[in-house]
């Protein structure tokens, strides 16, 4: 009867990860076995399926060999439990351990199976090479046994046939051998009869001895088999995952390259937009600047044609008013104190933009506060009322007192 195929996923049947020991698969038996028992559980036909089920992983993957042929077919049975479910199966976890193990802990845990399994190898390896020389010895003495009683039976013969030959007839007055007694015949009988059970005895042996011989040797051979095939197995498994993990580093280095240039290129368009924006700025504040001095210049040519009846007037511009009084600028000393007229405006002088213009009361001569301190002494009017010269006092006789003869 061909036994049905597995279809059941014993890994999540035990709630273990595919690459855990058989320590970990016993102890998770155990406890799922106490908590699925029938006995413990009400419902006692689903529990007894529940158990039995148990069982059966248990069964396959605690044994080496069955795992192992479990482990070839996993994959199409994982695939097909996750297409019937509709869903992903999810990794449980045992006691408070993690649902999956990473490809680092995976890779340590092949590695750890393998050391153990050699040396498991190892030591059956020691025992079935005692065996087979214990056996070998054994089968050494049992065939010098058999080729000794065969000597003897050969040398009886040979002596039978000596004793049996014409040669001896002839000779035999001449040297008067005195013939075998009946007990001498009788006792070489038996010995050859015991020595041909003996050897029997010991063929029958020695044939025993070659079939466990040849016995140990297949299993020696199985063994190996066996061994090779779970550490080759192992090593492949171990390379898939650490194929797996290159792929996963070379995608993540790929990403972080990829994250690193859009990074670059946001922080070359954020610099671009903020030198445009500086751009702007200034493009916009000399747009400003430009129609303040034109806005200014209208004005001041307002201004001059307002005031073009010669008046002086202290809010007209600085340049009008320079040329209707060069005499002036001449002869004005500028040490009064300047009036500050506001308004934003360039500097006759310098030429530079200020909120307000400081005017001489004396010429109307404008500056800024700058140009103003070029122009005007220092001191102020303290200072140039110190340095004026003032014309000596000259006395003036009284008058004549009045006498009355005036008229």
């Amino acid at each position: 009867m061909v036994p049905s195929p597995i279809t059941e996923d014993y890994y999540r049947v035990l709630e273990v990860d595919q690459g855990a020991t058989v320590k970990v698969i016993k102890k998770s038996y155990r406890r799922l076995a106490l908590k699925l028992h029938p006995d413990r559980n009400a419902s006692k036909l689903a529990s007894s399926e529940a158990f039995q089920l148990l069982g059966n992983a248990y069964e396959t993957l605690a044994d080496e060999s069955r795992r192992r042929a479990y482990d070839v077919r996993y994959a199409s049975i994982k695939r097909d439990d996750a297409a019937s479910q509709g869903t992903q199966r999810p990794a449980a976890a045992s006691g408070g351990q993690s649902e999956s193990l990473s490809d680092i802990a995976q890779i340590a845990q092949l590695q750890k199976g393998k050391t153990e399994r050699a040396a498991r190898w190892r030591a059956l390896n020691v025992v079935l090479e005692s065996s087979l020389f214990e056996l070998r010895r054994g089968i050494r003495v049992s065939e010098e046994d058999i080729e000794n009683l065969s000597s003897i039976a050969a040398a009886e013969a040979a002596e039978e046939l000596q004793k049996n030959s014409w040669l001896t007839w002839v000779l035999f007055p001449l040297y008067k051998r005195v013939g075998e007694t009946v007990e001498e015949r009788d006792r070489k009988s038996i010995a050859r009869q015991e020595r041909r059970v003996e050897k029997d005895m010991k063929e029958r042996r020695l044939s025993s001895q070659q079939k466990n011989l040849r016995d140990k040797e297949q299993q020696m051979l199985q063994a190996k088999k066996e061994y090779d095939a779970s550490d080759r197995y192992d090593s492949m498994r171990i390379a898939a995952i650490e194929q797996t993990v290159r792929e996963r580093e070379s995608q993540a280095r790929l990403e972080r390259e990829r994250l690193a240039k859009v990074a670059a290129m946001l922080r070359a368009q954020e610099v671009r937009q903020q030198r445009e924006a500086e751009e702007f700025e200034r493009s916009r504040r000399a747009a400003e600047d430009a129609a303040a001095a034109e806005i200014l210049r209208q004005y001041v040519r307002k201004q001059q044609k307002s005031n073009s009846s010669g008046w002086p007037d202290h809010s007209s511009s600085s340049a009008q008013t320079n040329r209707t009084s060069t005499s002036r600028h001449s002869t004005c000393d500028h040490r009064d104190w300047w009036d500050k007229m506001q308004g934003r405006a360039p500097c006759p002088r310098c030429g530079d933009v200020w909120l307000y213009m400081l005017q001489c009361p004396r010429c109307a001569t404008r500056a800024c506060p700058k140009c103003q301190s070029e122009l005007r002494p220092r001191g102020g009017a303290k200072a140039w009322q110190a340095d004026r010269q003032v014309p000596p006092r000259v006395r003036v006789p009284s008058p004549e007192p009045y006498d009355g003869d005036w008229y």
